[in-house]
């Protein structure tokens, strides 16, 4: 098997480079690959705004973030055959690169998302689970954060929902899966 890692934040990149140093022999990790390049919906460089935990996020115009070298997702996702697991955090970007995803969703098993509602706007959820729906994933929602007095918080400012996205694809439990193995 082998494990990708994509990590944004070049400190967190920094840290998973010296767990896998001291934690695994080489034969262990000669399979994992770690990317310090934000997943974006195309090539180049995005802002990428640091929080300063574990929670920095690819941000749009805003002048305090710092530029990052992104990948296209579905570049990467359409290079493979079949993916069994993607677990995907990326603070608030899931729903462009999922939507921007397409057919290369079709190769991917087993696919984890944790959604980040914004503060403003649309809030996209509709519209990432429509995409997998389309592709033929079956999904679980489980709420990060439970609101007690959901309406209450309506009417503050509050601290940005999060779901969890637990989604299998049908088609390969039906025997149809990509064939470009």
């Amino acid at each position: 098997s082998e494990i990708v890692a994509y990590e944004a934040d070049p400190a967190i990149c920094k840290y998973l480079h010296e767990n896998i140093r001291q934690n695994l022999n080489e034969q262990q990790a000669k399979d994992i690959t770690i990317n310090c390049q934000a997943v974006w919906i195309e090539d180049g460089q995005v802002e990428f705004e640091e929080e300063g935990a574990d929670a920095g996020s690819v941000v749009s115009g805003l002048a305090t973030g710092k530029k990052i070298p992104a990948v296209n997702f579905r570049r990467v996702i359409e290079q493979e055959s079949i993916i069994d697991f993607i677990k995907m955090d990326i603070e608030g970007a899931e729903h462009e690169v999922i939507k921007a995803m397409g057919a290369s969703l079709k190769k991917i098993k087993y696919l984890f998302i944790e959604f980040h509602f914004k503060e403003e706007g649309n809030q996209e959820l509709d519209v990432l689970l429509k995409t997998l729906v389309d592709y033929n994933f079956h999904y679980y929602l489980k709420t990060g954060y439970p609101v007690e007095r959901p309406f209450v918080k309506v009417l503050e400012k509050s601290k940005p929902y999060q779901i969890s996205i637990y989604a299998h694809n049908q088609d390969f439990f039906h025997n149809k899966a990509v064939q470009n193995k």
